[in-house]
Formats: C-alpha cells, sequence, structure tokens
C-alpha cells in the first residue's frame, strides 16, 4: 500500500519515530535516519467497522558521534513496528457513518488532551491504554505496536472471557475510572468541565435524524425476530405482550447512557468488547513479541497467519490495558462494570461469579485512589456502589444484546456486507437487510444462536419481571400518592349542624381597656412634677399611657434636640402603670341574667398590646387559677345577658375566649363607651365544634391550631389575633430593634426607649397595618397566621343607645346579650384520618402488589438476612470452583 494514501508523509514518520524514542531514551539514542519504510493492512477480514487497521514497519539506523560514513553505512539496523488506525475511506458509505458519529475526532481529542492527563495522574502504575504517537486531520491515529510490549487478544474464545482475564480487565478498567475520580477531586470540577464536549454522547442519542438513532430501531427488529424463533417463547402466550413491550425495555439505554444525576460519573470507555482489551502474560516466549507484523495487533483481530489459542489454554495474564476509546461517555463506573462483565460471560457463569467480580472491581478501585492519598469510602462508598450497580444491571443486558447481535456475525456473513460502500449503507439503513443478516446467523451459525438465546431470555425474563413489578408499583405509587395527598389537603370538611335543642352555647369574652382618664393623668402629672408643670407633658403622658402606635406629642416635645422640663426618655411602662385604672375604679354592678356578682372577682387583668384590660370569660387573663363563673345557654337559661356599669372611658370588646383585644380589631366591632350613656348590644353567635379525632390531623392539613398548641410569646394561648400581635411584635424587633412598651410579655430590655418610640412613630403604616401577602404597591406587615380551631363567629344583630341622667355620679352601663339560641353552628369532621390512610394503602398495596403486613416482614427478611446469606454461600462456591480450577 502507497503511504500517501493514507494521508502519511515521509515528515509524520519521522516524528512517530522521534517520540518513540524520546519515551524509550533509556533503550535508544534520540538520533537516528530512517531507511526505510511501509504500510501493510492488518488483515483481510473485517476487524471492526469504525477504522481500517494497518501496521506502519520502520527501518532505522542511529547515527553515531564518533562514526565515519562508512562505518555509519553498516552499523546496525533497528526495526520499529506500530499500529495505525484510519478512517475508512475506501468505503465511502462507512467513512461517512463514521463522520457522522464522530468516532475519529473524539478519539484524537481525547489521545490529544485527556488520556494524557489520566496517565499522569495514575502515574507509578501501568498505562491503561495504549500511546498515541501521532493524531492527523480527524482521521488517523498511530498507536505503539502493543504485541512487542508482550500484549495479546484472546482469540477463538467466542468474544467470551474466563474468571482470571475478566479480573485483569476490570482491574485496568478500575484504574481509569481511578483516575477520572482522582482528578476530579484535585481540581474540583467534573471532567465534562474541565474538557468540554470531549465525552459528549455519540452512541445513544435519541434523535430521529442521527443515524444511530436508525440503527437502534433496526436492532430492536432484528432482535424481536430472533425472540419469534427461541424454543421457549415461540409458542408462549405471552410472546404478543414480550413483543410489544420489548422496544420500550431496549430504548431505556437512551437514558442509562446519560450521565446519572444520583451516582457518581466517571469517565466511561463505553465499547468494552473482546476486541477492545489485550491481556500480557509474563510467561511468553519473549521472542514472540519482536514480530510485531504478526500475531495480534491493539485494534482487534488477528494478523493472517498469526497463531491461535483458546482462552483457557492461555497463560494467567498479569496485566491489561483498554483500546479505541472512540465511544467515550461520561456516566456511573456500574456502566463500564456491566459492560464488560456481561459481553465477555454467560448468565450461568455470572450467577456464579457476579458479587465475586464487583468485589474485585470495588478492591481494584479503592487501592487506586488510595494509592492518591483519597479514600473512596467518602467519594464513591460501597452502598452506593452497590445501588448503581442494581440499577445498571438492565444496562448491561440491554449492551449484552445491541453488542453481541453484530459482533458475533460470522465472518462468512459479515464479510460480504464490509465489502463495499452499497452493501454496508444497505446494513446500516435498510432493517429488512439487517433482521435477514441476523435471522441468517441465527440459523446457520451455533455460537450466535446459543449466545443470543442466553442473552434475550435472560434479559426477557429480568425486564419483563421489573417492568411487571414497576407497572404494578407504579399503580400502587399513584394511588397511595392520591390517597396521602387528600389526606394532606382534604382531611377536614366542614358542615353545618341544625340539631341545637340540646346545645349549651358559651357567652364570648367581654373586655375592657381603658381608653384615656384625663384625670388620672392630671394627678399623676401634679405628683410627678407639681402643680405648675408645662401641661403639655400631660398629653404626653396621656400618649404614653395609652399608647397605640403614634406619638405626636411626645416626640414633638421630647423627640428633637431641644426637649421640654420633665421629659422622659426611657422606662416608659412603668409611668402608663401609674396612669391605667384599678378594675374598683373601672368596673362595678356586675350581673349576669340579672344576678349580680362581683365585678373585679371575675373580670381578671388582661395584658395586651393596648396596655391594661380586664376580661371576663377569657383564657388570656394573667391570673394562674382565674374563678370563672358559669355563663352558659341553653333551652333552660335562655338567651344570656351580662350587664356591667363602667366608671371610665373605654372599650369594649366582645370576643371569643382564646382572642385577645388588638389594634387592629374592627372598629365596628368594638364599642366606644363614653359617660352618661347607656349602651345596648345585641349579638348572635355560631360556634364550631370539633369532631374528637381533629387533633390527631396535624395543623398543615386542618389548617387551624387550637389554644393550647400555642407558638406564641406575646400571650399563653393561640388565637389569630394573638398570632397578628406577635407578628407586629417581631416586626417591631426586626425594624426599630426593640417593641413598643405596651407589648405583653415583652423581655424589659426589648421594649423601646424614645430612640425607639422615634423609629416605632416612622414606620407606623409598616408596624401596624397587616396586609395580605399577595398585595403589592401597599406598606404594611405580612403576617401568615392560621385561625383558631374553636373561633367563633359573633355578629352584631342591633345597638342601642340612650342618655343616663344622674349628674351626682359620672358612668354607663353596658348590656350585652344574645339575640336567639343560635339554631346553627359549625361541625369541623375527620373525613380522612390516619386509620383511614392505613385502610387506603392496604388496601391499594393488597391489590396491586399483592402485599400484606407479612409481606413488609419479609422484606426485611430478603433485603437483611438473605443476602448476607446469599454473599456467604457464594464465596464458599467461588472458592471452590478457582480451587478446582487450581
Amino acid at each position: 500500500m502507497n503511504l500517501t494514501t493514507c494521508g502519511l508523509t515521509e515528515e509524520d514518520v519521522e516524528l512517530i519515530v522521534k517520540r518513540f524514542l524520546q519515551e524509550k531514551r533509556d533503550k535508544y539514542n534520540a538520533k537516528f535516519r530512517v531507511l526505510s519504510y511501509r504500510v501493510d493492512r492488518l488483515s483481510e477480514e473485517p476487524i471492526g467497522y469504525l477504522g481500517d487497521h494497518y501496521f506502519l514497519n520502520v527501518v532505522l539506523r542511529e547515527k553515531m558521534v564518533h562514526y565515519s560514513e562508512e562505518e555509519e553505512e553498516y552499523a546496525e539496523e533497528e526495526y520499529l513496528s506500530f499500529f495505525m488506525k484510519i478512517l475508512p475511506e475506501q468505503v465511502p458509505k462507512l467513512a461517512d457513518y463514521v463522520k457522522e458519529m464522530g468516532c475519529f475526532k473524539k478519539e484524537i481529542q481525547l489521545y490529544t488532551h485527556l488520556i494524557p492527563r489520566l496517565q499522569d495522574v495514575a502515574i507509578g502504575t501501568k498505562p491503561f491504554a495504549p500511546r498515541a504517537y501521532l493524531t492527523k486531520e480527524d482521521k488517523m491515529l498511530v498507536f505503539e505496536n502493543l504485541k512487542v510490549e508482550g500484549y495479546r487478544m484472546v482469540e477463538n474464545n467466542k468474544s467470551l472471557l474466563d474468571y482470571a482475564h475478566l479480573e485483569v480487565a476490570l482491574k485496568t478498567v478500575a484504574k481509569l475510572h481511578a483516575a477520572s475520580v482522582v482528578l476530579e477531586e484535585r481540581t474540583k470540577q467534573p471532567i465534562t468541565k474541565l474538557y468540554c464536549g470531549h465525552l459528549n454522547e455519540n452512541v445513544y442519542i435519541d434523535d430521529e435524524k442521527y443515524v444511530r438513532k436508525t440503527n437502534l430501531d433496526n436492532a430492536i427488529k432484528a432482535l424481536s425476530e430472533l425472540i419469534k424463533r427461541i424454543d421457549k417463547y415461540k409458542n408462549s402466550d405471552q410472546l404478543a405482550l414480550i413483543l410489544e413491550k420489548f422496544p420500550a425495555v431496549i430504548r431505556k439505554i437512551y437514558d442509562f447512557a446519560k450521565p446519572s444525576t444520583r451516582y457518581r460519573n466517571v469517565f466511561n470507555h463505553g465499547d468494552l468488547w473482546n476486541n477492545n482489551l489485550m491481556f500480557k502474560y509474563e510467561e511468553l516466549d519473549k521472542s514472540s513479541r519482536a514480530n510485531s507484523d504478526a500475531g495480534l495487533n491493539i485494534e482487534g483481530g488477528a494478523a493472517e497467519g498469526a497463531a491461535t489459542a483458546a482462552p483457557h489454554g492461555l497463560p494467567t495474564p498479569t496485566g491489561g490495558i483498554i483500546l479505541d476509546f472512540q465511544l467515550s461517555r461520561y456516566a456511573p463506573p456500574a456502566l463500564d462494570v456491566f459492560t464488560v462483565i456481561m459481553l465477555s460471560t454467560t448468565s450461568e457463569f455470572r450467577a456464579l461469579h457476579m458479587e465475586s467480580l464487583l468485589n474485585v472491581y470495588y478492591d481494584a478501585l479503592a487501592e487506586h485512589v488510595a494509592a492518591q492519598g483519597l479514600a473512596l469510602s467518602q467519594l464513591l462508598p460501597r452502598s452506593e456502589f452497590d445501588a448503581s450497580c442494581d440499577h445498571y444491571h438492565l444496562a448491561g443486558l440491554i449492551e449484552n444484546c445491541l453488542f453481541c447481535h453484530l459482533i458475533l456475525i460470522p465472518m462468512n456473513l459479515a464479510k460480504p456486507m464490509m465489502a463495499t460502500s452499497e452493501s454496508f449503507d444497505d446494513f446500516i439503513r435498510n432493517g429488512a437487510t439487517k433482521v435477514q443478516l441476523c435471522i441468517d446467523s441465527y440459523e446457520q451459525d451455533e455460537t450466535f444462536r446459543t449466545r443470543l438465546t442466553d442473552m434475550l431470555s435472560e434479559l426477557i425474563e429480568n425486564a419483563f419481571w421489573i417492568v411487571c413489578v414497576i407497572v404494578s408499583w407504579i399503580g400502587s405509587a399513584l394511588l397511595i400518592e392520591a390517597s396521602l395527598e387528600a389526606f394532606r389537603t382534604s382531611a377536614i370538611s366542614f358542615v353545618v349542624e341544625t340539631s341545637y335543642r340540646d346545645w349549651n352555647t358559651k357567652f364570648p369574652a367581654v373586655v375592657v381597656c381603658e381608653m384615656r382618664n384625663m384625670e388620672r393623668i392630671q394627678a399623676v402629672a401634679d405628683d410627678l412634677w407639681g402643680p405648675d408643670h408645662d401641661f403639655a407633658m400631660e398629653e404626653v403622658l396621656n400618649e404614653i399611657s395609652y399608647f397605640r402606635g403614634e406619638s405626636y406629642h411626645t416626640l414633638n416635645e421630647c423627640g428633637g434636640e431641644d426637649t421640654t422640663e420633665n421629659c422622659f426618655f426611657s422606662n416608659f411602662s412603668s409611668y402608663a402603670r401609674l396612669v391605667r385604672s384599678s378594675c374598683e375604679d373601672t368596673l362595678e354592678e356586675c350581673y349576669w341574667n340579672d344576678k349580680p356578682f362581683d365585678c373585679c372577682k371575675y373580670f381578671q387583668p388582661m395584658e395586651t398590646e393596648l396596655g391594661l384590660c380586664y376580661a371576663v370569660n377569657s383564657l388570656q387573663t394573667s391570673a394562674k387559677n382565674p374563678l370563672k363563673i358559669d355563663m352558659i345557654s341553653n333551652k333552660y337559661t335562655g338567651p344570656g345577658k351580662l350587664r356591667i356599669s363602667v366608671l371610665t372611658e373605654a372599650f369594649i370588646y366582645t370576643l371569643g375566649e382564646e382572642d385577645v383585644p388588638n389594634l387592629i380589631t374592627p372598629k365596628s366591632e368594638v364599642l366606644l363607651i363614653d359617660y352618661y350613656i347607656s349602651y345596648k348590644r345585641q349579638i348572635s353567635i355560631k360556634d364550631i365544634e370539633n369532631d374528637p379525632e381533629t387533633k390527631q390531623v396535624s395543623v398543615e392539613q386542618r389548617k387551624c391550631r387550637f389554644p393550647d398548641e400555642n407558638i406564641l410569646d406575646v400571650h399563653a394561648y393561640y388565637s389569630y389575633s394573638a398570632c397578628s400581635v406577635q407578628c407586629r411584635k417581631d416586626k417591631q424587633l426586626k425594624t426599630c430593634n426593640c417593641t413598643n412598651h405596651l407589648m405583653p410579655n415583652s423581655d424589659p430590655a426589648q421594649r423601646c426607649d424614645m430612640a425607639g418610640l422615634v423609629c416605632l412613630n416612622t414606620n407606623y403604616e409598616e408596624l401596624t397595618i397587616v396586609i395580605p401577602s399577595w398585595s403589592t404597591g401597599k406598606r404594611g406587615v405580612v403576617c401568615d397566621c392560621l385561625p383558631s380551631c374553636t373561633e367563633v363567629d359573633i355578629a352584631i344583630v342591633h345597638d342601642w343607645r340612650e342618655s343616663i341622667f344622674n349628674p351626682e355620679k359620672r358612668y354607663s352601663t353596658i348590656e350585652i346579650e344574645l339575640s336567639a339560641l343560635p339554631t346553627e353552628r359549625y361541625k369541623r369532621n375527620v373525613v380522612r384520618g390516619r386509620l383511614d390512610l392505613v385502610v387506603s394503602v392496604g388496601g391499594t398495596t393488597g391489590l396491586f402488589v399483592g402485599a400484606s403486613l407479612l409481606s413488609f416482614v419479609e422484606i426485611i427478611y430478603y433485603f437483611t438476612i438473605r443476602p448476607y446469606g446469599t454473599v456467604f454461600m457464594r464465596k464458599i462456591r467461588t472458592r471452590l470452583h478457582q480451587h478446582q480450577h487450581q
């Protein structure tokens, strides 16, 4: 063959030899003269269809400084042999196919950049890939001749490897993967980022326009036809179902080939079959290694006339090397591991040795990583590796079928297919041609028939059992998810009850909060500053004692640089306590259903953000063990009525027992009490009754809190109003780093001084007005508060007011009564409790997967006790097998 037909020039040959001698400088003088060279085809038989393969044989003579020209003419000659892989341009359609896949471009990129980097990482160990001395124009690579180094390919083995060879192969693959892991750990970046585009997928791309998509579809057709000819399936009732589901199983390879988002990824070879593995045998006659143009080569197959040997007739290999990186990808190591194991063994062999082989690989990977000062247990724990093996086991079975239905085609049928451009293109693109070729191979070749029957049977038995289980579990999971979603979002239902005849209705809490008391303010001011004090200070004292979020007079008199005499700048709560009236000065003459009771015995003090108030029938009072008055209304007592006399200007709140007065209580729900007025208010009540199981349902499900499920620090019991107070307190602390001095249960150290009061006043709207979360363009605080589960719906039916003519005494009277006994109330029912969920899940798993409580006990057994027993027995069988082999 002429060199120029390969695109190889004399300068290229000199560069190849120079690089070779530089690498072997401990053996050779780097000064040389090329005497002759030739390129010989490796074999007339097809070795593979992704390239043409040749030997480059070079004769050279070393130059010696002390030699004369005549002496140099008779100097000893050296013979070098190299291996060449070239784009198969003699078959144009094949060349176009290889170009479309980008095989040569990818391998040249990898040998130029990534593989040398990985070899450097693994320095100190034997290389995992051959040395490339020249890459050229995306269509040529020149490698060292590995046979010279003592490497051989296993031949006449039907693409099968024995345990010893497979062990070496896995250790070599582990070396590649370890270098990948170490490089990423050192650079703190994935390889795909360090070498962008070098490991892009070029085999399994789910794109209708991509040639390999057509290949895969045709492979599915061919394999489906072979399934019809397997004895156990051709007359089976399940054949139609198998053929229907088979394409989807094979197409799972598209997802398997992608980088995993769950498991650690490494540089994957992606093409680990028999012809891409070579082994070193120290026992072989060293003289046979020198014949570089005979025997085995690094890209597969044997040269014409090469000696053949059965795989088990070879000595035990001492090393291995990986060839052909045209289909490399970035994926978890388990994908490579299962590819090499599946393609090189039978199902019977794997049943006996799989566990042992996985241990060989992982131990070798750990050893290589540890040699670089890293711990594999932290980078790829054994548990994660085992989980990835479970996941990629199916991928290995699929790869086995997709590879072997091609590589096992007998040579007498494969050679015509590779002979011309038209025949190859017909094989690649015409599904009928591939199907017929595979059928002919199945019918004519026993090896093809036996191996394909074995691998297809294993794939079907594994994949379709998995598919059935997955479908069952998916159906079960969907129904369970629906049950869980209903349990989470629709566990509670509201209904209206009207069976009111036997109801006992609690009277709402009534809270009295002093609004203003100018007499007390004047008296306190006289005591503090004397009768001749600045009367503006009385306005300051009024704002401090009855603080409502704003402090106009306080800031005007005491908030600037020019302050009024007698201003005070902190400890505001003490001044408020001096001013606020006691219960005896606030209330007198209290009646429940026209029966008198001691006002201050039952109206207990309540700390609120409005200051000190007095409340009856409330949970939120300050007393540890408050006395309760029986304020129940039913068909025997009739509608309840409360009448009190108030001795000061005040606000009257009618609330649920867990609610508290606050700054944002709607004004329409508050009675503003002034002197000499008799007030009468009729109200209606709708209670909420809760199913006894409601408390067992989570807060998120029922979307409410019971009073004793308190998460607040401002009040002892939870309610929506108490939560809004807590919300504004938190906002005050965040904005001003303090809270207003009337905030209940606040740390004295957190209460605002004058500077804090200025901040509260400046941010009044942001700190006081509560707005919904979806509101935009409005100023205020967003409070994500749940309602109380016992919240009462109180409505005002009618208000009256009349004047009181009694100049001898300043007071007002308030009468609050139910307009009628309630005839309706809300009922919160639990429609999906925990027991309902258990029944639903149990019924679903029983329907789809036949599971019961005993099944879950069996699952624990299968995943704990049984695996240990299985591993133990496998180890015993492996040792016995190895002992018999030895």
